[in-house]
């Protein structure tokens, strides 16, 4: 193969190497903010199902004293 040509193709695969890795850097700072997300989102749905909780709870207190007014 011609000299230049095999320096040009060493040069072209380093810059596709060095990409590969940028992307593959991407996608792990993706997958880490969407497993943080989860994470996050599991919270709010336990904290949502407690009030949701105490909002029926209220309801029956509520309920209970109109009873004996």
């Amino acid at each position: 193969m011609v000299p230049e040509l095999e320096k040009g193709l060493a040069k072209l695969q380093v810059m596709i190497d060095g990409r590969m890795c940028e992307i593959c850097d991407s996608v792990d700072k993706v997958h880490s903010d969407l497993q943080e997300t989860r994470l996050k989102l599991s919270e709010l749905e336990l904290r949502q199902d407690g009030f949701e909780g105490a909002i029926i709870n209220m309801h029956e207190d509520i309920a209970e004293g109109k009873k004996h007014a």
